[in-house]
């Protein structure tokens, strides 16, 4: 008897295990130096989330870069290619934006992607929105193969000049941005398994007025 595939969820925790990947290296869990022995998760003063949200919770230069956009604005979308419907600037006012920057030949990126149609399924009627840019100097002519074969239930893109990954500052992949209904970026370098945690306290808050 064959085996049952493993859920969702399951698949999630297996492809956060693997880690980050980086100029395509897989960077595994041991040695991302998650939290410190002793280290509580509690946030701290770089993060308003706790540290273990993030791959590289205690202010390595990926992260750094990365915290410099937390507060601010989010950069505009540079991409096009846009499948399972475009998002415009105007269709993420009021909303809880995840973004997730990822490249199609990355290990952790696909096994999350069961998890993103989930987000997106579960809190889609109380105002998140998942978008999906697929990056990378390689990989992104087959989005549209990668879009059928994992069964992409949300709207994706592609950022031919890499301008989008310049302006997020990106050096690691799958990086995870999430914003806020004010348009303002309040985490990013999340792991994948913690963005929900994220998203169900931004969707309690309400949009300035």
């Amino acid at each position: 008897m064959r085996a049952s595939q493993p859920s969702a969820t399951r698949r999630l925790l297996l492809g956060a295990a693997l880690g980050a990947v980086v100029s395509g290296v897989t960077f595994r869990g041991g040695s991302l130096r998650a939290a410190d022995a002793g280290d509580s998760g509690d946030a701290d003063t770089k993060h308003e989330f706790p540290s273990d949200h993030f791959f590289y919770p205690h202010g390595e230069a990926h992260q750094k870069k990365l915290d410099g956009l937390v507060g601010k604005k989010m950069p505009e979308l540079s991409v096009s290619g846009w499948m399972n419907g475009q998002v415009k600037p105007e269709d993420m006012q009021g909303k809880v934006v995840v973004i997730d920057l990822w490249a199609t030949w990355c290990g952790p990126c696909v096994a999350a992607i069961p998890h993103n149609n989930e987000l997106m399924s579960k809190y889609k009627d109380r105002g998140l929105l998942v978008v999906g840019v697929c990056t990378s100097r390689s990989g992104q002519e087959k989005l549209g193969d990668s879009v059928k074969e994992h069964k992409i239930g949300y709207p994706v893109c592609k950022d031919p000049d890499l301008k989008t990954e310049k302006a997020y500052q990106i050096s690691f992949y799958p990086t995870y941005v999430a914003v806020d209904r004010n348009g303002n970026i309040r985490a990013a370098g999340l792991r994948p398994d913690k963005v929900e945690e994220v998203v169900k306290k931004l969707l309690d808050e309400k949009a300035a007025s």
